[in-house]
């Protein structure tokens, strides 16, 4: 996630799973190709109740751009997504965008093969999943 003020990092918790944030640090391995898909200078990695971002609903795209797609209406997956929203609207709802990259750990020099904008209450809609490896500029977030 990109974005122009700090957010507070949160640990994941195994025992209650919930999001969970950890900023991105200059001493990261992989920092450089996480960066340059950002516009914004704030980066801090978001995780789901699984500990990675596959606890949110998505649909990869392939190199040969074929789909794969996940169950859009799986409960736990829907509670992510309103973890998320809750998240940026309590902690960046005073900004004018933010920016979210969805892509597999270890795949951050991929460049995405989709680009969207979208309002910030999509992500909390049953029909919304995020194609990986995609790139959100994510808005009205009040």
């Amino acid at each position: 996630m990109g974005t122009k003020k700090e957010v507070p990092e949160i640990p994941f918790n195994a025992q209650d799973r919930h999001l969970w944030t950890e900023k991105l640090h200059k001493e990261h391995k992989e920092e450089e190709s996480i960066r340059r898909h950002f516009t914004l200078p704030i980066i801090t990695y978001v995780g789901s109740d699984l500990n990675c971002g596959c606890g949110f609903r998505h649909i990869s795209i392939l190199d040969d751009n074929n789909l794969i797609y996940d169950d859009p209406k799986e409960a736990d997956k829907a509670k992510n997504h309103r973890e998320l929203l809750a998240f940026i609207k309590e902690n960046l709802g005073d900004q004018d965008r933010i920016e979210l990259y969805a892509v597999w750990e270890g795949k951050w020099d991929k460049l995405p093969k989709h680009k969207e904008e979208i309002d910030a209450a999509q992500l909390v809609d049953d029909d919304f999943c995020f194609r990986e490896p995609g790139f959100y500029t994510v808005k009205n977030i009040r």
